[in-house]
């Protein structure tokens, strides 16, 4: 590093959290300066950077997050994924933002998140759930973690569910195919592979975490898409 590099980044003024990483010799000047600058290049908040950058201890990031933020630190380390109310949130919000519901006391939810300056996060369960929200630090590694395990979950009760059913593509009517008398209708509305495939599209909606399903009819042709996180989707 030449000189003038150099006392440029002695003579920067750390504020806020930079400030607690290098007074807590978690980051050198240096490294502090070269972080916030990655970190404007790419569009993203400091502590984004460093945790996607893994450039301090994970734990101790959440130590320094919740004090910097006022943000209560809680620790997911008793946390048993079964007990959490993840009924009352759709898995996209989790994979989203990388945050989960960790329980309900009264009126309000409680979210762990990593990253407190993303103020979206809590209005967006706010709006899914219907609840008032709060955050809680937690440490990224350990959400990380259990978010892959309650995912991983949730997808293995639905593949349970939906295990006898084949492919929705297996199901498509053919729209070519004539009724002529009324008796037609009932069987086809009792006909099993029918049920199958409106359960099946169901079933898909729910794991996506939609809002709402839209069924498309044309002449030859019927298509099928759902709205996920606001975007209308095939």
């Amino acid at each position: 590093m030449n000189t003038a590099t150099s006392n440029s980044i002695e003579n920067v003024i750390y504020r806020g959290l930079t400030e607690r990483l290098v007074i807590d010799q978690l980051v050198t000047p240096a490294g502090a300066s070269e972080i916030a600058e990655v970190a404007r290049s790419q569009s993203k908040t400091l502590i984004q950077e460093l945790l996607d950058g893994n450039h301090i201890d994970s734990a101790a990031l959440a130590t320094i997050v919740s004090a910097e933020y006022g943000v209560p630190l809680f620790n997911l380390t008793p946390m048993v994924h079964e007990h959490l109310p993840l009924d009352l949130a759709p898995q996209s919000l989790i994979r989203k933002h990388k945050a989960l519901p960790l329980y309900r006391r009264g009126n309000r939810l409680f979210i762990a998140i990593a990253e407190p300056t993303n103020t979206s996060v809590l209005a967006e369960f706010k709006f899914a759930t219907g609840i008032a929200t709060d955050s809680l630090i937690v440490e990224h590694k350990q959400l990380l973690e259990m978010i892959s395990e309650v995912i991983a979950k949730q997808d293995e009760v639905f593949d349970g569910d939906i295990a006898d059913f084949a492919s929705a593509e297996d199901y498509i009517l053919d729209l070519e195919v004539e009724v002529e008398e009324e008796s037609d209708f009932t069987k086809l509305a009792d006909n099993a592979p029918v049920v199958k495939f409106v359960n099946r599209v169901l079933f898909d909606a729910i794991k996506q975490g939609a809002s709402d399903k839209h069924f498309e009819p044309y002449e030859r042709e019927c298509r099928v898409r759902v709205r996920s996180d606001g975007v209308l989707q095939e």
